[in-house]
């Protein structure tokens, strides 16, 4: 199993996975005899529950698969939809799909992605065939709490909800930088589906300003982390109160850490001419990266390592010059992961190499449209790298935390 995911987070995630595998297999089985929109609901909520907690961990095909049965048992709601044996023959087909990788990872602590998509698709591809036109209208339809025979809005937020921000809540006090920002990543990613899913867009509103705040502030990690804990706390009581209106209302301090810092006033001669020099150097400096990130497997060296990061080092300090936030922003977290390969712990494997190559595209790519256009998409480029700045986090792991450790000698050089 890999370093990354040996966490409080995932043991929780594999010992509620197996109840929720249950809960659909036993409701799949009957559900012919017992259809009901409360059945029904309890098995896509379940689904929901194991995409909300893949994501949470990183389980990338477990999440996608789960999404994928989330949306056909959602189907199942509508009286239109006859429930045949070859439909529930499908559905079970279907379901196999997941529960078999899910076993897998929790008796071994990994699975074959690749092969389980592989199995996966085809069926899927008979359930969407068999569904047609229904599945266009998967959520027009939400479950009343009438429907239900409970309030499952605050059903969801009473349990859920809480269950969430308790596990954010030890991510804060005991984990690791890495996976307090994947903790926390997943935590907006659930969230964003519990609100979909309850139709309370709102209820997305601390999660979209919490991942803007990261890319602005990514240094504020734990800062933003506990304001947006706060908030999601604040909500979960007003909808407990009956008062979802409130939902949404973010905190000031959280908002901050959106907010672009100053940078040091300069006469337009002085800046223009800093401009000028760092747009000449900072080619120069990529390419520096990129040669060096394609040689780095062949030609490992702590002075192949040192010049990478001393090019990202001197874009970062080049870009703080002449006001370029986002590139700073950038180049210095690829810089902490450039650190992270001075450990012995890290093997620059062909994964490793393919995650870095993606995250130095997402520095390079508006730097070189800065200097061909004078201008770059400021928020986009830092919104847009967070997914792969996130993998090769979790990639690294505790190598991250002790990038400090470690600075060369003259011999290593």
């Amino acid at each position: 199993m890999n370093s990354e995911i040996r966490d409080q987070a995932y043991q929780f995630f594999i010992e509620e996975a197996s109840e929720l595998l249950q809960i659909i297999e036993t409701g799949l089985l009957t559900l012919q005899e017992e259809r009901s929109t409360a059945k029904v609901h309890e098995i896509m909520r379940a689904a929901h529950s194991i995409k909300g907690g893949a994501a949470s961990v990183g389980l990338e095909g477990i999440r996608t698969i789960s999404h994928r049965l989330e949306d056909f048992f959602k189907v199942l709601y509508q009286d239109e939809v006859i429930l045949d044996a070859e439909l529930e023959g499908l559905l079970l087909d279907g379901f196999d799909c997941l529960k078999e990788p899910l076993l897998e990872q929790i008796a071994e602590g990994s699975f074959d992605s690749e092969a389980a998509y592989a199995k996966a698709n085809p069926i899927f591809q008979k359930l969407e065939s068999h569904l047609g036109p229904f599945l266009g209208q998967v959520d027009d339809y939400i479950p009343s709490s009438s429907d239900l025979g409970i309030d499952i809005r605050a059903s969801v937020f009473d349990v859920d909800v809480q269950q969430q921000l308790q596990e954010l809540e030890e991510a804060i006090a005991s984990y690791p930088e890495h996976r307090l920002r994947e903790t926390l990543r997943g935590t907006i990613e659930v969230f964003a589906g519990f609100a979909e899913l309850l139709s309370l867009p709102s209820f997305t509103q601390v999660g979209e300003v919490t991942a803007q705040a990261l890319a602005v502030s990514p240094q504020e990690l734990k800062a933003i982390a506990q304001k947006a804990l706060q908030n999601w706390h604040r909500d979960r009581t007003e909808v407990l109160s009956g008062n979802p209106s409130a939902v949404g209302e973010v905190d000031p301090q959280l908002l901050d850490f959106t907010r672009q810092p100053s940078i040091p006033v300069l006469s337009d001669g002085i800046r223009d001419q800093a401009y000028g020099f760092f747009l000449e150097e900072a080619a120069e400096l990529l390419q520096i990266i990129e040669q060096g990130l394609m040689s780095l497997r062949s030609e490992h060296s702590t002075a192949k390592i040192h010049e990478i990061m001393r090019a990202a080092h001197s874009i970062k300090g080049g870009a703080a010059s002449v006001g370029l936030e986002s590139i700073r922003t950038l180049s210095h977290r690829l810089e902490d992961y450039f650190k992270a390969l001075h450990h012995e712990s890290v093997d620059i494997d062909s994964e490793l190499e393919g995650l870095l190559l993606q995250g130095f595209d997402c520095l390079k790519n508006p730097l070189l449209e800065e200097i061909q256009n004078g201008y770059h998409g400021k928020e986009e480029a830092v919104i847009s790298a967070q997914r792969i700045f996130g993998q090769i986090e979790g990639r690294l792991g505790e190598a991250l935390n002790q990038k400090e450790e470690y600075i060369p000698s003259s011999s290593d050089l």
